[in-house]
C-alpha cells in the first residue's frame, strides 16, 4: 500500500472487498481504512451497503471508476468520508478490484499530492489507469491470500475455500479416529439455465441466482458446507448422516425446495 500511494502520490488509501449476510445483503468490508489495517472490530462503522449512495459503493456497484476533484459539493460524500477519515478528502479516485469480470473489491485513495502547490490538485487520467492496472494484481493477491472467500454474485463460498474447509472437517474427523456417519459431496445444476439466460438477459439471471442460493442455504443444515461451483453449478458438502440413503434424502429435500420455491 505504501508503494501504491507513492506511485500516483496519494496522501492515503482505502482497500474494500465484497461481502454478504442476511442483515446488510452485500456490503463493503475496508481491510485498510485510510492508511491502517483494520481489525475485526472496527469493520462495522466503515462499511458500505452496495445500494447506497456513496463513492466506493457506486464502483462496487457499476465497475467503472469514480475520480472526483471536488468530493465536498457531491452528493455520494457520506459520513463514513467526513467523519472517519483523518480529514475529510479534497480529491478522491477510486476502481473497482476485479477477478474473472466480477467485482470483489475497490480500492480507493484520496487528495493527491503536489509538489509546493497550495491546494492538492486533482488525479489525473494517468494516476487512473495505473490505479487500474495495480488493482489487476490487487486481485491476483487477494484470491491467492484466499481472502475472497464468497462469490460476490451469491453470497455462497467459493470453489478453493469450499474444499479448504472441506479437508479441515475430513482431517479433523481423521485425526479423532472416529467414524461419525457418512460424508457426502453432492453436485447440483439449474436445468436449462442458458435458455433461460438468453431469453431474459443476463440481470434476470443474475437475480435468479441469488434467489436460489438463499433458497439452497436455508435448505441445508449448519454443519454444511455450500458453494457455487462454476455459472449455475453448485456443490454440497454433507456430514454426519446415517448411510447413503439419508444423504439421497437429504439431497431429495433440497432438491424439492427449490422446486415448490415460486421464482
Amino acid at each position: 500500500m505504501p508503494a501504491i500511494r507513492d506511485i500516483v502520490r496519494a496522501k492515503s488509501a482505502t482497500v474494500y472487498i465484497i461481502e454478504e449476510n442476511e442483515i446488510l445483503g452485500r456490503y463493503l468490508k475496508p481491510l485498510i481504512w485510510d492508511n491502517d489495517f483494520l481489525t475485526h472490530s472496527d469493520f462495522s462503522k466503515y462499511i458500505a451497503p452496495l445500494d447506497s449512495q456513496d463513492f466506493a459503493a457506486s464502483v462496487a456497484r457499476y465497475g467503472q471508476p469514480v475520480n472526483v476533484a471536488d468530493p465536498g459539493s457531491d452528493p455520494r460524500l457520506t459520513l463514513r468520508y467526513t467523519t472517519y477519515l483523518k480529514t475529510p478528502p479534497r480529491a478522491l479516485l477510486a476502481v473497482p478490484i476485479m477477478h474473472d469480470r466480477k467485482v470483489i473489491g475497490v480500492v480507493e485513495v484520496y487528495d493527491k499530492q503536489g509538489e509546493g502547490a497550495a491546494a492538492p490538485p486533482s488525479f489525473n487520467r494517468e494516476d487512473q489507469q495505473i490505479l487500474q492496472s495495480l488493482s489487476e494484481h490487487m486481485a491476483i493477491a487477494m484470491i491467492k491470500l484466499n481472502l475472497i472467500q464468497y462469490d460476490a454474485l451469491t453470497g455462497l463460498l467459493r470453489p478453493d475455500p469450499f474444499f479448504e474447509k472441506v479437508l479441515q472437517k475430513v482431517n479433523a474427523l481423521s485425526q479423532r479416529r472416529r467414524e461419525e456417519g457418512v460424508l457426502a459431496l453432492v453436485m447440483g445444476d439449474v436445468d436449462w439455465f442458458k435458455v433461460y439466460n438468453d431469453r431474459n438477459g443476463h440481470e434476470a439471471g443474475n437475480k435468479l441466482l441469488r434467489e436460489l442460493a438463499h433458497i439452497l442455504k436455508m435448505s441445508i443444515r449448519e454443519e454444511d458446507l455450500l458453494c457455487r461451483y462454476g455459472g449455475e453449478e453448485f456443490l454440497f458438502f454433507l456430514m454426519g448422516l446415517k448411510n447413503d440413503e439419508a444423504a439421497a434424502q437429504l439431497t431429495e429435500r433440497i432438491r424439492k425446495a427449490v422446486e415448490d420455491h415460486y421464482f
